[in-house]
């Protein structure tokens, strides 16, 4: 699962972001993987891990893996989450659920 997870993230930054640097990295209780690629807009953001959803028709892909990612991880008790890159790129925390 986690080959599947991390392969889908480094893929997306490398290839739909065209990204020419990814950082992995842990902070705290979270994973977190960020990138210099192309930036997205907030509206972009919101619908990224829904499936069939692509940034541009143009672009190669069938907008499934980060929503394969999202289902994975949801499985497990993860949540995936993506804010922007500052100034730019893309940053992705994958963080597991707290239970009270």
């Amino acid at each position: 699962m986690l080959y599947t997870v991390l392969k889908n993230l480094l893929e997306n930054a490398l290839l739909h972001a065209q990204a020419a640097h990814i950082w992995i990295s842990m902070q705290s209780d979270c994973l977190v993987i960020e990138d210099d690629g192309q930036q997205l807009i907030a509206q972009d953001i919101q619908h990224l891990g829904q499936r069939f959803w692509r940034k541009s028709a143009q672009q190669h892909g069938h907008g499934l893996g980060l929503a394969l990612v999202k289902s994975l991880l949801g499985n497990y008790q993860y949540h995936l989450g993506f804010q922007q890159r500052q100034p730019v790129g893309l940053t992705i925390k994958i963080q597991q659920y707290i239970q009270n």
